[in-house]
């Protein structure tokens, strides 16, 4: 090659970098698939799609993608960051702890989980807490149904100190029925148990949740919907309906009950349930 030509590519490529400067380190940086849009492979090598958006948002389609998205945000949260998944499918989940190990040791984290054109189901499997919320984090629900079993041990969300949980149009949560631990002397909320933090319900529904059975003996129970120990809970809209207390004598808010905290009606509509 002349001289000539070496000096006009060289020219051109100067040219090039003066009119797009982002070009320059574009072939040597590594790309963030949250920001760029681009495909990860979460372990496993399971499908993963991302897409670009103030939240940043992981798409599910199985148990084990949804695992999946959990793994990454467990190595990869960023403290105070927003983040979604989005499920196109029914799946089913065994309970899980959104705290800080769940997050990447990060505090301030908020993760909404949402059904993707319309409504789906996260069915819990074995018994627990489907959702506990702690450590500083806060739980969004958006045309998602978090549905329970017949006979657990646990409410099927908590949410402790210093976190949160809000509940949007199409959320639901449901059909979780806690009998009692024996030697257990109170317990309470078949749906939520609040135990601190703030629980915001927008839209939705808290139903056909139950605390107890007919033959439970020795335990006082409370709120077959939401039974609230500690922190705000505001209901904003949406219904708490056809949730039971089934202990008869010590049986206590079949649909809410609130002892040393606040509950604030603004909207929505408490009616059909029972103790």
């Amino acid at each position: 090659m002349t001289r000539k030509r070496i000096f006009g590519s060289m020219l051109a490529a100067l040219l090039l970098l003066a009119l797009f400067p982002g070009c320059e380190n574009a072939a040597n940086s590594p790309a963030d698939p949250w920001q760029t849009g681009d495909p990860i492979t979460p372990p496993n090598n399971e499908k993963a799609e991302v897409e670009t958006s103030a939240v940043k948002v992981f798409k599910a389609a199985n148990t084990a993608e949804l695992a999946n998205a959990f793994a990454w945000l467990a190595e990869n949260a960023v403290e105070n960051e927003n983040y979604a998944i989005e499920l196109s499918a029914d799946i089913s989940q065994e309970a899980k702890t959104l705290d800080k190990a769940a997050f990447n040791g990060q505090k301030g984290v908020s993760l909404t989980l949402r059904g993707r054109d319309e409504s789906r189901t996260i069915q819990l499997t074995g018994k627990g807490s489907l959702y506990e919320v702690k450590d500083g984090a806060k739980l969004i629900l958006e045309n998602i149904v978090l549905k329970g079993v017949p006979e657990n041990d646990a409410s099927l969300v908590k949410v402790r100190t210093k976190s949160g949980a809000v509940m949007k149009a199409g959320s639901k949560i449901t059909s979780n029925t806690v009998i009692p631990i024996a030697g257990v002397q109170y317990v309470g909320g078949g749906g939520v148990h609040q135990l601190g933090g703030t629980f915001i319900m927008e839209d939705g529904e808290i139903s056909d949740n139950a605390m107890g059975r007919d033959k439970t003996v020795g335990n006082y129970v409370y709120g077959g919907g939401v039974y609230i120990t500690g922190g705000i809970f505001t209901m904003e809209g949406g219904k708490i309906s056809y949730n039971r207390v089934l202990v008869k004598s010590r049986g206590f808010g079949g649909g809410v009950y609130a002892t040393g905290a606040d509950f604030v009606m603004k909207g929505g509509e408490i009616s059909y349930n029972s103790t």
